[in-house]
């Protein structure tokens, strides 16, 4: 979970970034910051995603909830399903219809994500990124674990 007050934020460097020194700065009244950590939790979700759907196929609502429990529990639905469509739009995620007869969902269609070979080498281009990049090691080694979410 991204903590926007002060550790990762000024860990990463992103401080710096803005412009301002450390020393009695408050972030959090920072003009912009909440649009900048939008922007920033959209883009990790993006990450989170592609990482998620190019080990396995995902049921949406199963990346909302991994989504919200690991990057921001304040991630708004719509927003994960945005862009959940924003990468399916530009070929890097597969959508799969399927009905079930049984259980919760009895012959409603859900909704299945999975990454296509271009998703496969956008991810892989994320993942080079992120390793070539100052991000903190804890994000680092969260995005690059072969455990199994």
């Amino acid at each position: 979970m991204i903590d926007g007050s002060r550790g990762f934020l000024v860990g990463a460097g992103f401080v710096e970034d803005l412009g301002v020194g450390t020393k009695g700065f408050d972030l959090m009244s920072y003009p912009s910051f909440d649009k900048w950590k939008s922007r920033w939790v959209s883009s990790l979700i993006e990450v989170f995603i592609m990482y998620l759907t190019n080990r396995k196929e995902r049921f949406g609502g199963e990346l909302v909830k991994l989504s919200q429990k690991y990057i921001d529990p304040s991630a708004k639905v719509p927003t994960i399903y945005a862009i959940l469509k924003r990468l399916s739009d530009a070929g890097f995620l597969r959508e799969k219809s399927i009905s079930h007869e049984i259980g919760i969902t009895r012959g409603k269609s859900r909704i299945y994500y999975e990454s296509t070979s271009d998703g496969a080498k956008y991810f892989h281009l994320l993942q080079n990124q992120i390793e070539s990049s100052q991000i903190p090691c804890e994000l680092q080694e969260f995005l690059m674990a072969e455990d199994e979410l």
